[in-house]
């Protein structure tokens, strides 16, 4: 997950969608980041990086991040990856929460806040090897992956929170958390677990008209990780610190209990699923991609137009497909966002070598 928050910030200048393309021949180099939680423009909070803020206006919340460089040998493709994934789900009371305690105001007297955040991720890296068949109008292509797991964030912080006067406070949190790299505190005797893991991914092409391009893709359709020797930690914390014992007599609670230790885990990585539907209009080409993965979905429309002179091009006999080998190079603007609406608007450029 460090390496996603270092390749973060160094694109945030391009805000929440960052990619880089470099294609020579038969071998790509390919780089995407995505999440929906930061804005370069929005400085509402005063939780800031160099380049762009946080935004916690969302109570589901994901940072994807992909790295491939790809070898094609006639129908069959080789790669070595990069993969991270890392999903979290927040409550309107935490982030409420969150909120004020960035902006540094009192909390209401008297008022509860139940509490709730949840995250899972993972970061891999491996190797691929994908064969791919074409027929008439149809393209199939099947891979299968090979994955050494470096990190794996899967936690659990729950309870209640409540102001009882401007100084005075009660609560009551627990926190389930199986980690490689604790992102909560330092934990001395840290060490790190590996995980094994291997994936298979399927993709659909179809190009029944000459201008018209249909892919449906299922990422990791069936994949686990076996995790080894994973670290984690149970803990509560409380300020209902005494009570009465059988006897009538007093007991106080410590504020904050709970254990470390080491346990095996089998994960099992979630599908994404991606429809990508694409149409040129001379000279523009457009481009609706929705994503699916776990209870998230997002989606991004682009239009692009080519910048080298395609004059020798004859788009009325000429299928789709040879339009899109033509184009070596191309700019456009690309419009994302999810169910709560609109999160970034991003102006690209790709280059091929």
């Amino acid at each position: 997950m460090r390496w996603l928050l270092f390749f973060l910030i160094l694109f945030s200048f391009v805000n929440n969608l960052y990619g880089f393309n470099l294609e020579k021949e038969n071998l790509l180099l390919n780089l995407e980041i995505e999440n929906n939680f930061t804005n370069l423009f929005n400085f509402n909070f005063p939780l800031q990086g160099f380049f762009f803020s946080i935004d916690f206006n969302k109570t589901n919340f994901f940072l994807l991040g992909n790295a491939e460089l790809r070898l094609k040998i006639k129908d069959w493709e080789i790669s070595g990856f990069y993969q991270g994934e890392f999903l979290g789900k927040i409550s309107e009371s935490t982030r409420e929460f969150i909120q004020r305690i960035i902006k540094k105001e009192s909390f209401p007297i008297g008022k509860t806040y139940d509490l709730l955040l949840e995250i899972e991720g993972l970061e891999v890296i491996g190797g691929k090897v994908s064969k791919i068949y074409d027929f008439q109008n149809i393209s199939l292509s099947i891979t299968s992956k090979i994955l050494y797991g470096r990190d794996l964030q899967r936690g659990k912080l729950f309870g209640n929170f409540m102001g009882l006067d401007e100084e005075s406070y009660k609560f009551n949190l627990f926190l389930n958390y199986l980690y490689n790299r604790n992102y909560l505190y330092k934990r001395r005797d840290l060490v790190p677990g590996r995980g094994i893991g291997f994936s298979f991914d399927l993709d659909l092409s179809f190009n029944f008209l000459k201008n018209l391009l249909l892919k449906l893709s299922f990422k990791d359709f069936y994949g686990k990780i076996y995790w080894e020797n994973m670290p984690f930690t149970i803990a509560d914390a409380t300020t209902e610190r005494e009570y009465y014992d059988e006897y009538g007599n007093i007991v106080y609670r410590p504020l904050i209990k709970g254990y470390e230790g080491y346990e095996n885990y089998l994960q099992n990585i979630p599908l994404k699923i991606k429809l990508l539907l694409e149409y040129w209009i001379y000279p523009f080409r457009l481009n609706l991609n929705l994503n699916y993965i776990k209870d998230l979905y997002f989606y991004h429309f682009k239009i692009s137009y080519p910048l080298s002179s395609l004059k020798n091009f004859n788009f009325l006999t000429s299928s789709y497909y040879k339009y899109y080998m033509e184009i070596n190079n191309e700019a456009g603007f690309i419009l994302s966002g999810d169910k709560s609406g609109i999160y970034n608007i991003l102006f690209y450029f790709y280059q091929v070598l």
